[in-house]
């Protein structure tokens, strides 16, 4: 399982790409791109106030300026949430890589970290560093839930992988893929909706579980179109409907990713139904 761990990131963040030798997981993609759900993600914390720049109106930066640094704990389920969600703390973004490249792992400690920042932007004060405050949001507590949810989880992986087995997914078993991001033109459309032979859509292989983690390795074995499959589009809410025009479809458009013939991927046991079947 080494290589589920091992994130080579040699893209130019926000640029369409393949994910063959750069993208060993979903995770990783979500967090090569500059957009999730079609909302840009920062790269930084300097970027974060920025974007809240941008965001807040000069009444509400007025009225956030009113209130004192212990006041801006009761911006947690406000403010903070939305920087939470919006932002793929929760789950996977670039910003959140970038938090836990200094240790901080949990979303309530970086966006609390983010409207600390933003509080010293708004009185032109100097905000304390990351790597200097991370230890006083609680980590006991921190380490503790964590604790508490790994137990949890890994029962919950054990279900699901059992789930997997009764349903018939094994190792070399062939899967379909289910386009949840939408096609890139009207051919690969009309034969996910309209092909009665199998094997003209696009599919894949199981080629091994990750127990520990909850992660299945997918290998891509055929695709209807020679640059492969979207696999991750950032550009769009997950709600959208999906339909592209595709007489302007270009394979540059930032923040979609492919995956071409002999391709392998892990994906999370919680989406896998989601993008195969």
């Amino acid at each position: 399982m080494r290589r589920f761990w091992i994130i080579t990131l040699c893209l130019m963040i926000g640029i369409s790409t393949t994910a063959q030798d750069r993208l060993k997981t979903t995770h990783d993609i979500k967090a090569a791109s500059e957009k999730i759900d079609g909302v840009y993600i920062p790269r930084d914390i300097d970027d974060a106030i920025n974007i809240l720049d941008t965001w807040l109106t000069s009444e509400q930066k007025d009225t956030l300026r009113s209130l004192s640094l212990e006041d801006y704990a009761g911006l947690h389920h406000g403010l903070g949430r939305a920087l939470r969600n919006d932002w793929g703390l929760w789950d996977s973004s670039r910003l959140r890589d970038y938090f836990t490249s200094f240790g901080v792992y949990h979303p309530d400690d970086m966006s609390g970290y983010i409207l600390l920042a933003f509080y010293h932007h708004l009185h032109g004060t100097d905000c304390p560093r990351i790597q200097d405050v991370k230890l006083s949001t609680g980590r006991a507590k921190k380490v503790t839930i964590f604790t508490r949810d790994w137990w949890r989880i890994k029962a919950s992986y054990r279900r699901v992988f059992r789930e997997f087995k009764d349903d018939g997914y094994k190792k070399a078993t062939e899967v379909y893929y289910e386009y949840p991001y939408g096609f890139s033109n009207e051919k690969e459309e009309n034969i996910y909706k309209d092909a009665e032979n199998l094997k003209m859509k696009a599919r894949g292989v199981i080629k091994e579980f990750d127990k520990k983690h909850g992660y299945v390795l997918v290998q891509i074995e055929h695709t209807p179109e020679p640059y492969g499959i979207i696999i991750y589009d950032g550009n769009q809410a997950w709600s959208e409907d999906f339909y592209r025009d595709y007489s302007t479809f270009s394979l540059d458009t930032p923040n979609i990713f492919f995956l071409q013939e002999g391709d392998e991927l892990w994906f999370r046991l919680s989406e896998f139904d989601i993008y195969w079947y």
